[in-house]
């Protein structure tokens, strides 16, 4: 037993190696002992963890992915970001509202606007009832030269998000990454 706790100090103080043998020492040294068992289950333990680094990098791959779910039966919103000092909010929730009542009439949406940082604002209109209704909306607003008259294409976004990975994107505020999220599970979707 003594020879037991020797090799437990030994692989707290020292490194795996200088642990394994130890056990290995144990087990040697004490082949009748109930320890050879114990040190014997330590080794295997050991061992798997020495296999590990192949988990450990299937780990890193599952950090990588993406934070956003899709889920087509989710409620959903459309989102415009802008940069927040070149456009008045007021004054494009009245271009967004205008649009709407001319081809959404019937579909009671509601514009808001959040500031996402100091340089970006949000322009929010929801709510809809599936991913397909707001990529409608989506494909038909991002057409319109109304809504986004004095605005170049590179100063803004669209995306359809759904209403929990609305949530993840305004803590996250990482719009390119959001964006890769959107081109695989929206704009790619309809193409396949």
């Amino acid at each position: 037993k003594f020879a037991l706790l020797r090799a437990y100090s030994i692989g707290k103080t020292k490194g795996a190696d200088d642990y394994e043998k130890a056990l290995q020492g144990v087990m040697a040294k004490y082949p009748k002992d109930p320890a050879k068992a114990k040190a014997q289950e330590l080794l295997d333990h050991l061992k798997k963890m020495k296999e590990a680094p192949v988990d450990t990098s299937a780990k890193k791959d599952t950090v990588k992915q993406s934070p956003y779910a899709y889920k087509d039966s989710a409620e959903h919103y459309c989102i415009i970001i802008l940069p927040a000092k070149k456009m008045n909010a007021e004054d494009f929730k009245i271009r967004v509202s205008n649009f709407n009542a001319e081809y959404f009439r019937n579909s009671d949406l509601n514009v808001s606007n959040v500031l996402l940082d100091m340089e970006r604002q949000v322009i929010v209109v929801k709510s809809f009832p599936l991913a397909g209704k707001a990529k409608d909306y989506y494909d038909l607003v991002n057409q319109d030269a109304k809504v986004f008259k004095d605005i170049s294409p590179e100063e803004y976004n669209v995306f359809p998000i759904s209403a929990d990975n609305y949530i993840v994107f305004y803590k996250e505020k990482n719009s390119s990454g959001y964006e890769k999220f959107f081109i695989e599970n929206y704009k790619n979707k309809k193409e396949e």
